[in-house]
C-alpha cells in the first residue's frame, strides 16, 4: 500500500469518525449511508474488504469517542447505548477469548505427540502450562466479580 492511499484511507477514517461521533445512541446506520464516505464497490470482493477493513479502523477510533457499533447483519451497524454496552464487551472481549482457550486446551490434549523431538515436546507443555494459566485467571476474575451472572 504506498502513501497516497494510506493517506486516503486515514481521511475516509477521520471524516466517517467525526460523522458517527455526531449520531445519537441507538441509531442504526446502513451500508450505504457510510459508503458515502467510503466510495467503495461493495459488489466486488475488492471493494467489501477495503470497506471492512476502514470500518474496522473507524470502530477502533469510535471506542475513544465513547462509542461502539455492532454489527446488523446485511443492514449496516448500531450505535450501542451506554447501558449496552458492558454486556457487549463482556459477549465480545472476555467471555469469547475465554471460550477459545477452552477450544485450544481440547485442541492441545488431543495432539499427537510421537513424532515430536524433546525441545517440540517441551514447546507443547509450555503451551499447555500457558493455556491453563490463562483460563485458571480468566475463570477466577469471572467467578470473583460474578460478571457471568450479570450478562449470561
Amino acid at each position: 500500500m504506498n502513501s497516497q492511499s494510506r493517506l486516503e484511507i486515514s481521511e475516509k477514517v477521520f471524516n466517517l469518525t467525526k460523522y458517527i461521533s455526531k449520531k445519537n445512541y441507538g441509531e442504526t446506520l446502513t451500508f450505504q449511508e457510510l459508503n458515502n464516505f467510503i466510495h467503495e464497490d461493495l459488489s466486488d470482493e475488492y471493494g467489501k474488504n477495503k470497506f471492512k477493513r476502514i470500518m474496522r479502523k473507524v470502530k477502533e477510533a469510535l471506542y475513544k469517542e465513547g462509542y461502539v457499533l455492532r454489527s446488523v447483519n446485511n443492514v449496516g451497524y448500531y450505535i450501542l447505548k451506554p447501558n449496552q454496552i458492558a454486556g457487549y464487551t463482556y459477549r465480545t472481549f472476555i467471555r469469547k477469548p475465554l471460550n477459545s482457550l477452552y477450544k485450544a486446551q481440547i485442541i492441545l490434549d488431543y495432539t499427537k505427540k510421537d513424532g515430536l523431538n524433546t525441545k517440540q515436546k517441551e514447546r507443547h507443555n509450555r503451551t499447555v502450562k500457558l493455556n491453563e494459566s490463562l483460563i485458571y485467571a480468566n475463570t477466577q476474575i469471572l467467578e470473583d466479580n460474578e460478571y457471568k451472572n450479570l450478562f449470561d
